[in-house]
């Protein structure tokens, strides 16, 4: 089970007070327009840059101040105020997800680090490098970590040693090893203890108490927990402003979590007990919270407290606590929180024989669900307990109303039914033999090591292009299509479906295809997103001297990045979503550009910072393989930049991609 306690990390670790950081950047500007000397300037410009970044989210900044930092520093030959900058360009790259970037630019910062012989720049650029690395480079990941790991010590950082051992602490921790996780938590723990880290050592031991709670040793877990309680109330005011409801909340959860437990293995007292403590912490946490003036997490713990007071049969109580966490979370433009809390009432509803309402707040949650896109969606079982739970008593409630129906009307409905499984079935059985095919081709090519790293790179390509995201979401459409009797629309739903995962599975082991191919396939992909978001208006405009037919690209690299204009710029925005798609010939190049007038990155990053911790895009992950990969190959470099759309102020974005001749002619 996951620890009820982490639903209030991310939103409350990277709360900024932004008066402090708004009025040290004004005194920084100040400094930078007084001072004469090029080194306080160049070290003011990558200060500015870092805190661009980090606490405003505006990586547009920060590269415009690393650059001009830069720019001096070469003039100077200033080596460390050049190492610094390409940090902090490093730092920006990642903010825009552009990872293959921020590789290149600390790989740089590394090697002049290495060329003055500057231990701690060696050893940060390793750390931060770690954190550019995916899933499928846990290896690099883990090295650089070690790597940055032992110039630490070597050097007697103990902040570095603390900071990349609570990384290496996490690492294992996402690999459920959580022996290992534990003991280097506990040894970066010791560490911040000996230099006096208090908050520091009260996020470790949060983090200890959590994977406490999720092996299920509840009595550890709050031993951890009541620890950093009292590190922060020991701080008083010097305490961070998320430190004791956070403190709160996690013990909270964990006596959720035991209780449930107790509840399952017939303990009801136990439980009732357990519930109770909980209820309490819960309440020592919420006023703390509104005073700190974070919306969204005061949000996440009404319907935390909402959800308790359901647990313990208490639905005047939860629907109170729901219905603040609902209107904060519509200020706070908090679409996860909105989701959550509309299942929650949906659940609550049903529970209270409301069903016409559960079922229209049920549909309100798949809306939210289906425009967040966070992992968490992709795990339906509560809505298929819901489901069920709606059909019996809908048919009770109905069965006067059921008896008088037709067969013909019955048989209908079981049809399309059994056409979208049938169908699903039949795609996914393809899938399966193409992947099973696909291992056999790794396995041919063992003894090439080139060879295998292109062919799993292949099977990767086609496990991430059939995107679990969309095809749950399509076939959610597909169902509620079919639950409202629409035979039309849902049997053309699931035809266009059908033709997109044929497409996909037919060009999975193609490096290159036809551009005409392509094209017929974003057309067929932005079709079907225009069925489930009408308002959305798109174009695709190829300059004519083009032959579509002849020109090859490499399979699938434009369809990620319209993906994430759709997903992360327009659809925060309420109306006149416009993404344009342009294809011309450039410098022995073919330059596709992609176009929203979305929400801007700096808005989307700061949506992101509230409701999607460490999210990653599997296919910007994949781009990122494949251009090295292509590089290496082709001696050739596909060049991606994003650039932001002014009007006045930000306002959309656009991705331009080059693929060389040397390339796209292969």
């Amino acid at each position: 089970m996951t620890p009820t306690f982490i639903i209030l990390f991310v939103i409350i670790l990277y709360a900024n007070d932004s008066f402090c950081q708004t009025r040290e950047i004004d005194g920084l500007k100040n400094l930078l327009s007084n001072t004469k000397n090029d080194t306080i300037k160049i070290n003011t410009l990558n200060q500015l840059a870092e805190l661009s970044v980090y606490s405003l989210g505006d990586d547009t900044s920060a590269m415009n101040y690393a650059n001009e930092a830069l720019d001096l520093s070469e003039k100077l030959n200033f080596k460390r105020g050049m190492r610094d900058a390409y940090n902090k360009m490093g730092y920006a790259a990642q903010i825009q997800d552009n990872y293959l970037e921020a590789i290149r630019l600390f790989n740089l910062s590394l090697k002049l680090s290495n060329k003055i012989n500057d231990k701690w720049g060696m050893a940060y650029a390793h750390l931060e490098l770690a954190k550019c690395f995916f899933e499928g480079d846990r290896t690099e990941k883990l090295q650089n970590l070690l790597a940055a790991l032992k110039i630490y010590k070597e050097i007697g950082d103990k902040w570095g040693i603390s900071a990349t051992l609570q990384s290496i602490a996490i690492f294992y921790q996402d690999e459920n090893n959580y022996d290992e996780a534990l003991k280097t938590f506990y040894e970066a723990l010791t560490i911040r203890e000996k230099f006096s880290d208090k908050t520091g050592e009260a996020q470790t031991l949060n983090t200890i108490g959590g994977i406490h709670a999720t092996q299920g040793k509840y009595g550890d877990a709050l031993q951890n927990f009541n620890k950093a309680l009292r590190i922060f109330e020991q701080q008083g005011e010097n305490a961070p402003i998320w430190g004791l409801p956070y403190t709160y909340a996690c013990i909270a959860g964990a006596y959720v979590d035991e209780a449930e437990k107790m509840s399952q293995n017939g303990n009801l007292h136990g439980a009732n007990e357990g519930f109770k403590k909980a209820m309490d912490n819960y309440k020592l946490a919420l006023p703390l919270q509104i005073k700190a003036n974070i919306r969204l997490a005061v949000a996440e713990l009404e319907l935390a407290i909402g959800n308790l007071n359901f647990r313990m049969n208490n639905y005047k109580e939860a629907n109170k606590y729901f219905q603040q966490s609902l209107a904060r979370s519509r200020l706070g433009n908090g679409k996860k929180q909105i989701r959550d809390v509309y299942l929650a009432i949906s659940r609550l509803d049903s529970a209270s024989n409301n069903y016409k309402q559960a079922l229209l707040n049920y549909k309100n949650y798949i809306l939210y669900r289906d425009s967040s896109y966070t992992d968490e969606d992709l795990k339906r079982l509560d809505k298929l307990k819901m489901q069920n739970v709606f059909d019996k008593k809908q048919d009770s409630l109905n069965r006067k109303q059921i008896i008088t129906q037709t067969k013909l009307d019955s048989q209908k409905k079981q049809k399309n039914f059994y056409l979208a499984g049938a169908g699903l079935l039949a795609l996914l059985s393809v899938f399966v033999f193409l992947n099973f095919r696909n291992q056999k081709k790794i396995n041919r090519l063992a003894n090439d090591a080139h060879a295998k790293e292109k062919a799993e790179l292949e099977l990767q390509s086609l496990r991430a292009q059939l995107n679990p995201h969309f095809m749950f979401n399509s076939l959610n459409a597909i169902q509620e299509l079919i639950l409202l009797e629409e035979n039309e629309k849902s049997q053309s739903y699931l035809a266009r479906f059908a033709k997109l995962l044929r497409l996909l599975l037919e060009n999975a082991d193609k490096p290159f295809i036809p551009l005409q191919m392509e094209l017929d396939f974003l057309q067929l992909y932005l079709s079907l997103e225009n069925l489930r978001i009408p308002d959305l208006q798109f174009s695709i405009t190829v300059d004519p001297n083009i032959n579509t037919e002849t020109t090859q690209i490499p399979n699938m690299i434009l369809q990620p990045y319209i993906e994430n204009s759709i997903w992360h710029g327009l659809s925060h925005k309420e109306n006149n979503k416009q993404l344009q798609i342009r294809i011309n010939n450039e410098d022995g190049s073919t330059k596709y550009e992609v176009e929203d007038n979305g929400v801007g990155r700096k808005r989307s990053a700061e949506l992101k910072s509230f409701y999607r911790k460490e999210h990653r895009s599997k296919g910007m992950e994949l781009l990122s393989k494949r251009f090295r990969l292509l590089a290496k190959e082709y001696g050739a470099e596909v060049e991606t930049t994003i650039t932001d759309v002014m009007n006045g102020k930000e306002n959309g974005t656009i991705v331009t991609i080059k693929v060389p001749n040397k390339i796209k002619s292969i």
